[in-house]
């Protein structure tokens, strides 16, 4: 599956570096037509009703993470390398209102619909951002370095355009911890911690500081880089404990379909689905006689629409059906979700134990 919710039919042929832990999907060809349809095609709203609503929160709480690690925002200026829309940068003006903001984003309709939020956007790669812009006082890409091909490159132009004692903050999924990353076919790189720093290192850059994010976000990483060879030591990764937990990832949703269909075909055979999000598009892109068996979906706050041919209805409308929920929300969600919707007299279907977030 592609990121933003699109399925292809072609292998995700990974490998693994012995040394650091790096997961990478490698064909030049490939690559180069991803990055062609990020340009033309890209669709940053999402193909699902909580694209919008989702790409807004989820920029809010990037925003207080950002905030939270570098601390004092004030008068800062910063760039944002992949803004996509912008979503990111408006709740950075909202939440740091005295920041100077600035974006770059190759996607012409995503760029264009930044601008008509009042942002500053150019459109196109940081390669074709002129350092006559300015240098910034931070750097910051998020969920963007493990899309490109050249993320040797990716970060030494983040670092061409800051300030010598300005920073660089690369935000994108913690490859420390087998996740869904894993399936999203445009997703190029799985980065270690020991991975980034090596990477830093080879282009004369120091990690200051990183965390993981908070819960709410899920399994992704907040690396701080600055200019200068320091010398700061990540703990190398247990190499053989990742690869084991890589492939057990990787065999729970290979074999996830089967097992979830057995699974509804003992309550019946169709379901409501809760959740219209990433996690319903994973079900559809690898599970799909599981989507299959799916008639009307919900979530907290849902709307009138359609999903894939199907109504989307307010959870009260859809209770009424009286199917079985099926749950399309992060495996470590599910039991608290599972819990609440059983106490309100739901049949409930579960995976948590099948496939991880």
């Amino acid at each position: 599956m592609i990121s933003d919710g699109r399925v292809v039919k072609v292998p995700l042929d990974r490998e693994m570096c012995l040394l650091c832990g790096l997961a990478r999907r490698f064909d030049p060809s490939e690559q180069r037509l991803l990055l062609e349809d990020y340009a033309s095609a890209y669709r940053h709203s999402r193909d699902f009703p909580a694209g919008e609503a989702y790409d807004g929160h989820r920029g809010q709480l990037h925003a207080r993470w950002i905030a939270l690690e570098l601390g004092d925002l004030r008068g800062v200026s910063i760039l944002e390398v992949g803004c996509a829309s912008g979503t990111l940068l408006s709740a950075l003006r909202e939440q740091q209102p005295t920041a100077r903001l600035s974006g770059v984003e190759p996607s012409i309709v995503a760029s264009s619909q930044a601008r008509l939020r009042g942002l500053d956007v150019h459109t196109g790669s940081l390669d074709s951002l002129r350092l006559t812009y300015g240098a910034y006082r931070v750097v910051l890409s998020v969920n963007v370095i493990e899309h490109v091909s050249d993320p040797r490159h990716f970060l030494k132009q983040m670092a061409n355009h800051a300030e010598d004692s300005g920073c660089i903050v690369v935000i994108c999924p913690n490859g420390d911890v087998p996740s869904t990353e894993l399936l999203m076919y445009d997703h190029l790189h799985s980065f270690t911690s020991f991975s980034l720093e090596l990477l830093a290192r080879s282009q004369n850059l120091s990690v200051q500081a990183g965390s993981p994010a908070p819960e709410e976000i899920g399994p992704f990483r907040l690396v701080q880089f600055r200019k200068g060879d320091g010398r700061s030591e990540t703990a190398k990764c247990a190499i053989d404990s990742l690869r084991e937990r890589r492939q057990a990832f990787l065999a729970g949703w290979q074999h996830l379909d089967e097992r979830l269909h057995a699974r509804i075909a003992q309550c019946g055979s169709r379901v409501a689905c809760f959740g219209t999000g990433e996690k319903a598009m994973l079900l559809r892109a690898y599970a799909p006689r599981v989507w299959n068996a799916i008639d009307i979906f919900t979530s907290d706050g849902a709307d009138d629409g359609q999903l894939d041919g199907r109504p989307v209805l307010p959870f009260a409308r859809m209770a009424a059906s009286g199917k079985p929920v099926l749950l399309a929300v992060r495996p470590s969600l599910q039991p608290a979700l599972a819990l609440r919707l059983h106490n309100a007299g739901f049949t409930v279907i579960r995976w948590d134990d099948l496939a991880l977030d």
